[in-house]
């Protein structure tokens, strides 16, 4: 809601860098009822993941959250751009220990509320490279003079 109505009140170029600490652990602190987990696997996890359930209803959330600033910018008529990543994997031992090791990479995406114009896109890439693939797909110069 604060990301929508500082958009809304805007009347120039805007820059929100939202962090959200929602997919943040330490997950081991809550616990998900059965009824809960059936809504969040179509098959229960192995034992001993119980984080798995916790860090998916969190990612059940973020997901909202992003769904919400997606729609708002669908709606205005300001050319937009939405970048979203992890900076790190989260950390459930247990569930490795039951599922395997991640390769400790994160998932981005850029989206933009217009036609996004043709950019180089590499995958994966650095983390400190995002910004510039960012502003080369809205468009922005990244060179300097």
């Amino acid at each position: 809601e604060k990301v929508k109505s500082v958009l809304n009140n805007s009347t120039e170029p805007t820059f929100i860098f939202v962090i959200t600490m929602e997919n943040h652990g330490p997950l081991h602190w809550e616990k998900v009822t059965p009824v809960e987990s059936a809504t969040l696997f179509s098959t229960p996890p192995p034992a001993h993941c119980e984080e798995l359930a916790v860090y998916a209803r969190h990612l059940r959330n973020a997901n909202t959250m992003l769904r919400n600033i997606r729609s708002h910018l669908e709606t205005i008529t300001t050319p937009s751009w939405l970048c979203w990543y992890g900076d790190h994997v989260p950390i459930m031992p247990q569930v490795y220990a039951a599922l395997g090791e991640p390769d400790g990479a994160t998932d981005y995406f850029i989206w933009g509320n217009r036609r996004l114009p043709p950019a180089e896109i590499q995958s994966p890439i650095f983390i400190q490279n995002l910004s510039a693939m960012l502003l080369a797909c809205s468009g922005q110069n990244t060179t300097k003079n």
